[in-house]
């Protein structure tokens, strides 16, 4: 029961001469957290303008993890972008980079399918002219569809699909010569049409995929790009003046607290 009385009386002492500090230094309380919020409100219009937006790329020609170290060796470099003019390198203030990557089954034929890793990087730029972002954009896809993981991937999967498409081009030609063949009574007790004709839509069907697997391959896929939900990543000026008036009443409280050690250190000694 002491101790707690003791707490009490402790507390009490303590806020007394906290409210006995601010009464004798009222102007100094009332004049630090104002000069707080206009030292603030001074450095936020001053500061540039400072814009934000992100874009995404996907991609399966570079796995995760030579994604995760072209990143690493992007953020390490002496020039934050390879490609920028200086004018554009002067208004990009930072570029952030997140990787992620998701599995996804690719149907080849009839139900055959294969595994394949899609990498997602997202890139968030933040720049003092916004007018930048087209050409931001475009020198990152130009960049990430030139490194060597992405381009030496790109012309293996080119050569294969390639060469699948021409040999199944030569098996439609032979099934289509069959098909003729078989148009005739003598050919017709050998040969199924209705087989013949499955067989040729489902090569029709693969040379289609690998057409478009092509396609894929011919570039990194922008999923989207900077134009979209843009803001401005400033503070706002309500919340700067907070954190000034904030920042004037933690000098107050600081100055103080060397007051009274100042004072106690002085009063151990004598």
């Amino acid at each position: 029961m002491d101790k707690n009385l003791s707490d009490e009386i402790d507390l009490m002492e303590l806020l007394a001469k906290a409210y006995r500090s601010i009464k004798r230094h009222l102007a100094l309380f009332i004049a630090l957290p104002l000069a707080g919020a206009a030292l603030a409100l001074l450095i936020s219009f001053n500061a540039q303008d400072k814009y934000s937006s992100s874009m995404m790329l996907s991609t399966d020609l570079i796995s995760k993890n030579e994604t995760e170290f072209i990143v690493k060796e992007l953020e390490a470099a002496d020039s934050i972008m390879p490609g920028l003019t200086i004018e554009e390198a002067r208004r990009l203030i930072n570029l952030k980079f997140t990787v992620d990557s998701r599995t996804e089954r690719i149907p080849v034929r009839n139900e055959v399918v294969i595994d394949r890793e899609v990498v997602f990087l997202k890139i968030t730029a933040d720049v003092t002219d916004p007018s930048i972002f087209p050409s931001l954009e475009k020198k990152l896809m130009r960049y990430m569809n030139s490194i060597d993981p992405v381009v030496q991937n790109r012309k293996r999967q080119e050569v294969l699909h390639q060469k699948m498409i021409a040999k199944l081009d030569s098996e439609i030609v032979t099934l289509d010569g069959i098909r003729r063949q078989s148009d005739s009574r003598a050919m017709a007790g050998y040969i199924n049409p209705a087989s013949l004709f499955s067989k040729t839509v489902e090569l029709y069907e693969d040379r289609t995929q690998r057409e478009l697997r092509l396609q894929d391959v011919a570039n990194v896929h922008l999923t989207k790009g900077f134009g979209s939900l843009m803001k401005d990543s400033r503070l706002s000026r309500t919340v700067t003046c907070i954190m000034g008036i904030i920042g004037g009443f933690f000098l107050f409280a600081l100055i103080m607290f060397v007051q009274y050690f100042n004072q106690y250190n002085r009063s151990l000694n004598e």
